[in-house]
């Protein structure tokens, strides 16, 4: 969700210069391509891959593969590679970190084991916006300081962070920095169970 597009209104707009009213055709089409990748395919690519361990740690790789492939993409490269790339990991990832929760949850309390994952699930969507924000501004800080050069005040850098949204390029190296760390964190938390 941190970096979810539907969370910047005009994203689609900005990175690609499509019309307003042809981002729910975009929407519709993610779905679809979720839809069918949940339907026909998620079985064999959860065998294909050896469980939900492996699993969860490709889509989180896969998501930030896609995610460097779309800094530099055009809208065709976007629709063709990239929106299935994303659809099918987000699904894979989706249902394999659940698969995991009621494999390692004792059956006599699953029912509170995933009751209590909503209220996680429900109180990580509250702190997003802060996470999100804290991403920006270090992107932001970041790339106004380097553009100053190393001979300017810290201080001017800092005056000059992101007001507003940010642009596209900016949601996207955030959004890659974000799932490249959640990738080596579940690799290491996920594979190390998945060995020993």
């Amino acid at each position: 969700r941190a970096t979810s597009y539907a969370s910047m209104a005009s994203y689609y707009e900005e990175m690609f210069g499509i019309e307003p009213h042809q981002r729910g055709y975009l929407s519709s089409y993610q779905s679809g391509l979720s839809f069918l990748f949940q339907t026909f395919f998620i079985q064999y690519t959860l065998q294909y891959l050896g469980g939900e361990f492996r699993a969860a740690c490709v889509a989180a790789g896969a998501i930030a593969m896609a995610t460097t492939l779309e800094l530099s993409s055009n809208f065709y490269v976007f629709v063709c590679i990239i929106c299935p790339i994303i659809s099918a990991s987000n699904s894979l990832l989706r249902l394999s970190l659940r698969s995991l929760l009621t494999q390692v949850a004792p059956k006599e309390t699953l029912g509170s084991v995933l009751a209590a994952m909503d209220v996680m699930q429900n109180a990580c969507s509250v702190s997003v916006p802060f996470y999100r924000t804290m991403l920006f501004h270090g992107m932001a800080w970041y790339e106004t300081a380097t553009t100053l050069g190393v001979e300017s005040d810290i201080n001017e850098a800092s005056s000059s962070v992101m007001k507003g949204d940010p642009c596209p390029k900016m949601w996207l190296k955030s959004s890659l920095i974000h799932w490249a760390f959640a990738a080596v964190i579940m690799s290491r938390l996920l594979l190390v169970n998945d060995y020993g």
